[in-house]
């Protein structure tokens, strides 16, 4: 038995980066279509591109189609209301070491600028293009929510994604027997992380404090993925504060657009 915590309200919770390659890539402005808005759709050698026709300055991003960092600069430019679209590439491939000296994807270009680093493209888009909307003022506020980031970053990822989320998307996507001795190893560690994220939105209706901000877009788009799977699901579905933040985050127009 593992034990997220204990607690009145967040209760305790008990639990029984790889590139997955996709035969297609996917380019889009995910923004809601309307008010005369024009879609193309375009079919390059298997490629799907779909791309919405708008005046507002275009984020350009390079990497995995399918994955928690791509989500989360795309959020970041919805949250801004400026166009994104997305080249599928491989990390270690040469045109992204020309970006990203470490191999890392995403990658953006943007106002003629190539950026990489999540945390540093995110910061970029929301104080040029949304006037700092998601980054608080407050040195002590900001403060909270630099250190939120760093805690999705450094800890909730590395652990969801290696504990729980790669084994079974290898076993979904490349058809390779489920590493069940993975996932029940860290199976531990990942409801003690559920539970320290549950004890501050018993504390507080955003990560940052009262007002929505970046914390908030790193650690949903860093926790959801772990509520689609059985085992997330299950340690998440005893942790109802949690579980109630992910359901009113996800119902951002910023998160269903990018679903």
């Amino acid at each position: 038995m593992s034990e997220a915590r204990s607690g009145a309200n967040c209760g305790s919770a008990t639990g029984s980066g790889h590139f997955v390659p996709f035969p297609f890539c996917f380019c889009r402005h995910a923004r809601p279509i309307s008010h005369g808005g024009r879609l193309t759709i375009a079919i390059d050698q298997g490629c799907v591109k779909v791309t919405a026709m708008t005046d507002q300055p275009a984020l350009h991003i390079h990497g995995t189609v399918i994955s928690t960092y791509t989500r989360i600069v795309q959020v970041v430019a919805e949250e801004a209301g400026i166009g994104w679209q997305i080249t599928a590439t491989p990390a270690q491939s040469e045109e992204n070491l020309r970006r990203h000296p470490f191999g890392k994807v995403p990658t953006v270009t943007i106002d003629g600028l190539n950026l990489f680093e999540s945390v540093a493209i995110t910061q970029y888009v929301d104080n040029v293009h949304n006037g700092g909307a998601l980054q608080p003022h407050d040195p002590v506020v900001r403060a909270e929510m630099d250190r939120w980031i760093a805690i999705a970053n450094n800890y909730l990822f590395p652990t969801f994604e290696h504990g729980l989320l790669m084994p079974r998307l290898a076993h979904r996507y490349l058809k390779t027997p489920l590493r069940s001795d993975i996932i029940e190893a860290a199976l531990p560690d990942i409801a003690h992380h559920l539970g320290v994220i549950c004890d501050r939105i018993e504390q507080s209706p955003h990560f940052a404090g009262a007002d929505f901000s970046l914390a908030d877009i790193f650690v949903y788009c860093i926790t959801r993925p772990v509520q689609l799977t059985p085992e997330g699901d299950n340690l998440i579905g005893q942790l109802l504060p949690l579980r109630h933040w992910l359901n009113r985050i996800g119902k951002r127009k910023s998160i269903m657009a990018t679903r």
